[in-house]
């Protein structure tokens, strides 16, 4: 099956940090799998950090035009909102796409990260304590997403235990054991912290 073959090809690629390989087969994921946000807007992400928005906005059109799920127009229309810094109407969008789809994973990082732009912490927070229920250690993205918004509503006590684990269930990222002393000296434990670092 070739979709799960693209799904394979894509975490190893994220896994092995190949950003062009990476944005390669979710763009292909995104274009036969219409219907599911989080390859879409993984790929959208990713393409503008790599200064390819024409071949972005074309993909994102296909996708417009052949999703047949309802909730993908109202969230292609939130990502160009966006993209055109209009935030406010960007929200308002993605939580339109949210209440036909509420499984959609990325569509909630995004309504994260405007809420925090916002200074909708309530908002932001309902998003994070969506993830809390839905993620475990096997999940790297998610439990990166959590530990992320975890530092950015200040409660690095809750980013804490996902660092720690991330950092045991990959002990060669050194990212994760990065998070970790930083939400040690956010706690005042700055000893445990400057023991990670040296």
């Amino acid at each position: 099956d070739l979709v799960l073959t693209l799904i394979g090809v894509n975490e190893k690629a994220y896994k092995s940090l190949n950003k062009e390989l990476e944005y390669a087969s979710l763009r292909l994921l995104s274009r036969y799998t219409p219907e599911n946000s989080d390859y879409w807007i993984k790929m959208a992400r990713l393409g503008k950090k790599q200064g390819k928005e024409a071949e972005v906005k074309q993909t994102l059109q296909e996708i417009y035009d052949t999703s047949i799920a309802e909730s993908t127009r109202p969230a292609i229309e939130a990502w160009q909102a966006n993209d055109r810094e209009h935030h406010e109407k960007a929200l308002l969008l993605y939580r339109q796409s949210l209440l036909l789809d509420p499984e959609q994973s990325e569509i909630r990082q995004e309504i994260f990260d405007l809420a925090i732009m916002l200074h909708d912490f309530k908002t932001a927070r309902q998003q994070a304590d969506w993830f809390q229920t839905v993620t475990d250690v096997g999940k790297e993205e998610l439990m990166t997403h959590l530990g992320v918004m975890w530092m950015k509503l200040a409660a690095p006590e809750k980013a804490l235990p996902i660092w720690e684990a991330m950092n045991q269930e990959y002990p060669g990222q050194f990212v994760f054991a990065l998070e970790k002393a930083r939400a040690l000296y956010l706690l005042c434990r700055d000893k445990e912290a400057l023991a990670i670092l040296n």
